[in-house]
């Protein structure tokens, strides 16, 4: 494929294609000759074989949609970042471990999935995506949220499920535009108070975590229920307590009657 690709790409720029599918053809490797495609705005390149992405496509300025889903990547380029146009990017299902330099410089971003890799971290510089709507990042090996995220103002959807979180940052309660929170999966013991400051909220998911027992009691009842009781002074004294127990490296009982140790 790696020849006629080249041509068809060629031909592509030659008559200033604005939109490019190689979507499922077992595709390897893309010349980089994709970076003189100046008029590119969609390119889909899901469901093929990529171990990598050409440097040279940080020269499609235009590009508004990328869509990587379901190859072999395991990094970014660092030129990606110069897609300052990108309003969608879908890189779930790789096996990429962590994010390139200036990831942050995606200021038109709306929609980021990252679901399906193996990040075990976010860079703070997350905060800056200030447009994003929806940012997927389930199934990764995440241990700490930034507190950065706090800046993303516009989230309207977060998908944090199944990683390795024993916390979640206070600065979650900024989020006032948030519609659906989902933690489910994780090592979450306590949730901090300030959840309770998201006024949009619609959808709650804290399943399968090891809460405390009074937090477990809240959720099963619901997502009002669970507004309620965060916003209880019994809760406030519980969640410092808990809060100091674990930063000391000490236990809390969950509902499960195990110990979770912060680790």
């Amino acid at each position: 494929m790696g020849a006629s690709l080249g041509k068809q790409l060629e031909k592509a720029r030659d008559e200033g294609v604005d939109k490019i599918d190689l979507q499922g053809k077992d595709i390897e490797r893309i010349p980089p000759i994709i970076g003189e495609i100046v008029t590119l705005t969609q390119l889909n390149c899901a469901n093929n074989k990529l171990s990598a992405l050409p440097p040279s496509l940080g020269n499609a300025s235009d590009l508004k949609h990328l869509n990587v889903f379901n190859n072999k990547l395991r990094e970014l380029p660092q030129e990606i970042t110069n897609l300052l146009r990108l309003e969608f990017f879908n890189a779930s299902v790789n096996k990429i471990s962590s994010l390139p330099r200036g990831f942050g410089a995606f200021n038109k971003l709306l929609y980021l999935d990252l679901s399906y890799n193996d990040l075990t971290e976010l860079p703070a510089q997350i905060g800056l995506l200030t447009t994003l709507k929806d940012f997927y990042v389930s199934f990764n090996k995440l241990r700490k949220i930034p507190v950065e995220i706090g800046q993303c103002v516009q989230l309207e959807r977060i998908h944090f499920g199944n990683n390795e979180l024993d916390e979640l940052p206070y600065e979650l309660g900024k989020l006032t535009m948030l519609k659906r929170l989902e933690v489910h999966g994780n090592k979450l013991t306590i949730l901090p108070p300030d959840i309770a400051l998201l006024e949009s909220i619609e959808e709650i998911n804290v399943s399968a975590n090891p809460l405390i027992p009074q937090i477990h009691t809240a959720a099963s009842k619901g997502k009002q229920k669970l507004i309620e009781y965060l916003k209880t002074d019994e809760y406030d004294e519980i969640y410092f307590k808990a809060r100091q127990t674990l930063d000391a490296g000490g236990s809390v009982d969950t509902v499960g009657g195990k110990k979770k140790n912060k680790k």
